[in-house]
């Protein structure tokens, strides 16, 4: 995998951005940013199971990001962003108000790389890694303080 990643590298230089962002240390006393990004955030197995982490994130602490590189929407996308109640009727993910924001990422590898970093994010989950081609290919730039490939 190195060795491709390596060569994906080579033919795209761009893939090494780091945002300056990136390298700061973080502000004592501020809710972290936490951006979840995906292609899948609908009824797909990637946003069900995510449901219920981003649900268990304690607003106090956390400012929760949803990040899209689709536009594919259902109630799905609706029951993540904490809009609606889940559509299986778990009554335990009740919802008053929305409890994330949703980001539609634009066209474009560049151009998705410079609106992901400029969130500020202090941590980046890539929830669908190697599902998708752009996801895969954002994940070698360096946009948050820290990056997670899965959940």
């Amino acid at each position: 995998m190195r060795d491709i990643g390596q060569l994906y590298r080579q033919l795209h230089p761009k893939l090494d951005y780091t945002s300056r962002y990136a390298a700061t240390p973080p502000l004592k006393g501020q809710r972290k940013r936490i951006g979840f990004l995906s292609a899948h955030w609908r009824e797909h197995s990637v946003c069900k199971l995510l449901c219920a982490v981003i649900h268990g994130l304690d607003r106090q602490e956390f400012e929760v990001v949803l990040l899209s590189s689709s536009r594919r929407q259902d109630v799905w996308t609706s029951h993540a962003l904490g809009e609606v109640s889940c559509p299986f009727g778990h009554a335990s993910s009740q919802r008053s108000a929305p409890t994330a924001e949703l980001v539609n990422l634009p066209n474009g590898l560049l151009a998705g790389t410079e609106q992901i970093a400029g969130l500020r994010l202090d941590v980046l989950v890539f929830a669908d890694i190697g599902m998708e081609t752009t996801t895969y290919m954002w994940a070698f730039a360096r946009m948050a303080r820290v990056q997670v490939c899965g959940v």
